[in-house]
């Protein structure tokens, strides 16, 4: 079962790639980047994997730990090298892409330990197996001082083969792995702060060991693949705010474990090699925003097992080590293709006939490779209604997060909602389109009502004086009227005698003055995609479609416990503010308190949460229909 133990303790030797071979593909690239520019044409550029040959490692190594460090560089622990268990260290420089010896070793020996990042730049790492057995135990690796120190407290079991990342909050998820009774499907936390590890009080959905676990944008953790009896496709989430773990609905295309896993650029998940029945070269994907798995058409250079990853700052993954037929220090790096990343597009209501402000498109770069724009051009049915007055993208080359900007007004040649594009010829594998949309209005209008919402209840009326006691007890004239029919006026005095019998009930009074702040009212979006061609080019589009309906003051939210704060904006002015919520069919369920009269059209949607210490802000357009 433990395929660590039965590797050959052969090692497999690379000779060094001479240099020219990368100087000729680095002018091949630049010569096609050239001519690209020149003929205004352009050519897709796809991920890729690149063997590394100017730096191996400096020992062949499996089973080890890798962790990103904050100058840039990567660690790489421990393993096994084919005779013993390592207990030294070395650098990966992504500056010359080699690899330097760490002058200090770890405080234990470890392989198939667990390492993670730290917010103030040491790096955890856990667990793991020496020659004894089983390790609890834990160490911090300072990158000021290129040292290990012992964590004072261990573990709350031991485990060989877990998966480790970190949270939000700081604190490092361990879970799974291997311990001398089998595979573990419990979890545990280690607070920095403390330097001490509390168990999560839910476990994993299915016991593992050497699977892969990767922290997503959103703060959850993704764990996929790994063994429990056998290989495993299957995968979870692990959510930091309740700390659950529920399984996702879609397998991974490939059964695998002892693979490696990294978060790219933008958002998605790589997954790469591992093995099976064979050791694999293969890759996939994992989407976040519909947890799907799809399979990448690149390959690594080599099959691999059990090596180590890390991002880089340029937005490649190194990927080092591992078991192919004897244990490797060979290493490869992993370059995303180019991907454009945009904001801006949403104009909101405006007069017909009338220009717009300038609104700037920001497009960004998010892949390793660099993105060349030729061109960009309006398209779509109302393309006419919007023009492009700047284009500083035109002709770029952005490197891995430049970016360049695009001016745009916006100018409704009638009433409603009005929708273009702004169609990109770039380098992408599928080029992008950018998206545009506005309404247009009469003059003077806008979806400011002149009241509240429902009115509250006015003041109530002035209530009639108690009738006195005249001499035969007669009941005095009715009062003015009141809210509910206030209570006769007072008659004339007399001499005592009997009390006069109650005086009828007056008509209901008028109405009190509107109060100051509208009803309640809950406002529920639904998430639509919605689908078109232009240009030959599928463009999906995704926006939320709203519908209102008056509550009760008392009305609260279901599940309101981890909500967000929401709010309601138009132009500048507040509509409605209140609660929210994600339920778990992905609809947003809000509860809002409105100060003014919503009226169909667009607005927006201000979120406010908390991830531990941090505050998050999410701004989205809503349509009040």
């Amino acid at each position: 079962m433990h395929r660590r133990h039965d590797h050959p303790r052969g090692v497999e030797h690379h000779g060094r790639v001479v240099r020219a071979r990368r100087l000729t593909l680095a002018f091949a690239c630049a010569l096609s980047a050239v001519l690209i520019l020149a003929s205004g044409a352009y050519a897709s550029s796809a991920s890729y994997f690149s063997n590394l040959g100017l730096g191996p490692m400096t020992t062949v190594r499996t089973g080890a730990v890798a962790a990103p460090l904050p100058d840039g560089k990567a660690l790489i622990a421990g393993g096994i090298d084919g005779n013993s268990i390592l207990s030294n260290a070395e650098l990966f420089n992504p500056q010359t892409d080699t690899f330097t010896s760490v002058p200090n070793a770890m405080t234990n020996e470890r392989y198939g330990a667990v390492a993670a990042p730290l917010p103030g730049g040491e790096v955890l790492i856990a667990g793991g197996g020496e020659g004894n057995g089983y390790l609890s135990s834990a160490e911090l690796f300072n990158p000021q001082t290129d040292t290990f120190t012992s964590v004072p407290n261990s573990m709350t079991t031991q485990r060989y083969g877990a998966m480790a990342a970190p949270l939000p909050d700081g604190e490092v998820l361990i879970a799974g792995g291997y311990e001398s009774f089998g595979e573990l499907a419990s979890a545990e936390l280690f607070n920095p702060q403390t330097d001490t590890f509390t168990s999560v009080p839910n476990a994993m959905t299915i016991s593992r060991q050497e699977a892969m676990a990767t922290a997503l944008p959103d703060g959850e953790v993704l764990i996929a693949g790994g063994q429990h009896i056998s290989v495993l496709s299957s995968a979870e989430l692990f959510n930091p705010q309740t700390d659950t773990f529920t399984s996702v609905p879609g397998s991974m295309t490939t059964e695998r474990y002892a693979a490696i896993t990294s978060l790219l650029p933008d958002g998605t998940v790589l997954i790469a090699g591992g093995h099976n029945s064979l050791d694999l070269s293969s890759v996939e994907l994992f989407n976040p925003q519909n947890d799907t798995f799809t399979s990448a058409p690149s390959t690594m250079t080599q099959s691999r097992e059990g090596m180590v990853s890390a991002p880089l700052p340029g937005g490649e993954v190194l990927i080092a080590g591992g078991y192919e037929n004897g244990i490797l220090s060979s290493a490869e790096l992993f370059y995303p293709a180019p991907e454009v990343s945009s904001s801006g597009g949403a104009f909101g209501d405006q007069t017909i006939g009338e220009p717009s402000a300038l609104q700037t498109i920001r497009v960004s770069n998010l892949g390793a490779q660099a993105l060349t724009i030729t061109a960009a051009k309006l398209q779509g049915t109302d393309a006419a209604d919007f023009e492009i007055s700047a284009d500083a993208c035109e002709g770029r080359r952005l490197p891995f997060e430049g970016s360049c900007t695009i001016s745009v007004r916006f100018i409704p040649s009638e009433e409603g909602a009005r929708a273009a594009s702004i169609a990109l010829t770039d380098n992408e594998t599928t080029p992008s389109v950018i998206g545009l949309g506005g309404t247009g209005v009469p003059a003077n209008s806008g979806p400011t009502g002149p009241t509240g919402a429902t009115g509250g209840q006015g003041p109530t009326g002035p209530t009639g004086a108690t009738g006195g006691q005249g001499p035969t007890g007669v009941t005095g004239p009715q009062g003015p009227a009141g809210l509910t029919g206030a209570i006769g006026a007072q008659g004339a005095t007399g001499t005592t005698g009997a009390q006069g019998a109650t005086g009828a009930a007056g008509p209901t009074g008028p109405r009190g003055a509107t109060g100051p702040k509208g009803a309640t009212q809950i406002l529920t979006c639904h998430v639509i995609t919605t689908s078109r061609r232009v240009d030959g080019h599928k463009i999906d589009a995704t926006h939320r479609v709203c519908s209102t309906a008056p509550a009760s003051a008392t009305s609260t939210l279901a599940g309101s416990a981890g909500a967000a704060r929401a709010k309601l904006e138009h132009g500048h002015r507040v509509y409605a503010v209140g609660a929210g919520i994600l339920d778990a069919r992905g609809h947003l369920k809000l509860l809002l308190s409105g100060s003014r009269a919503l009226k169909p059209g667009a607005y927006t949607l201000i979120l406010v949460r908390h991830r531990g210490t941090r505050r998050v802000t999410t701004r989205a357009q809503v349509t009040i229909g």
